[in-house]
């Protein structure tokens, strides 16, 4: 039974100028056959939850905070690689489908390949973290927080704005710049300070030296 406060999908009027952020996105992965190579490894270790793979390419010094503890210790702390609740998996599963660039010279590669700008003219009134970047080809956009619900249409590379209502069976209500309002599965909504972090070159091969969020 869909709940009596869905939020209505057809749009309403909206102020055309109004400030709405665009996102932009690009995906360097096919220019680098050796990294090619490392990001097809990484999946195949996802998919059979290979904690060790993953250890072996985390150096002493990987960045997982922007403070205090850094480094292996702090990482594994996080991310909990040997629990059956770990979130790294699904996490870098999503990240290694979300782009990325290289850095100049082709030694580091970072990710994801998304970036949510901000509009021209934003005023005190605009406030970015009420966005999200849908940033996973052919996202449904539901009319009704059921995944039964007809979809609406399908989205990608667009910024949405959050709704503040409850997430329901892992939607989460938005707003397109249109007016137009639907639920949306909650993780392919993407923070500009979500997950986001570099790969780095090396003699003996690709390793993860950066993994963080928040600012």
């Amino acid at each position: 039974m869909f709940l009596a406060a869905a939020l209505a999908a057809t749009p309403a009027a909206v102020d055309p100028s109004r400030p709405w952020p665009t996102v932009h996105y690009g995906d360097q992965t096919q220019l680098d056959g050796s990294f090619l190579l490392f990001r097809e490894e990484f999946l195949a270790a996802i998919a059979r939850r290979d904690a060790a793979w993953v250890r072996a390419r985390v150096p002493e010094d990987i960045k997982s905070t922007f403070g205090w503890p850094e480094g292996r210790e702090s990482f594994e702390n996080r991310w909990r690689l040997d629990a059956p609740d770990s979130p790294f998996w699904a996490e870098m599963h999503h990240l290694l489908h979300s782009g990325g660039r290289f850095a100049p010279g082709a030694k580091q590669f970072h990710f994801p390949g998304w970036h949510i700008a901000e509009p021209e003219g934003a005023g005190e009134d605009y406030t970015p973290y009420d966005y999200r970047a849908v940033a996973m080809l052919e996202t449904p956009l539901y009319a009704q927080p059921s995944r039964d619900a007809p979809v609406l249409m399908r989205l990608y590379k667009v910024a949405v704005r959050v709704q503040v209502k409850p997430i329901v069976d892992g939607l989460h209500p938005v707003e397109l710049r249109d007016g137009t309002r639907g639920w949306i599965p909650d993780d392919s909504l993407h923070r500009e300070t979500g997950w986001r972090g570099e790969f780095t070159r090396t003699e003996q091969g690709w390793i993860i030296t950066t993994l963080i969020a928040g600012d």
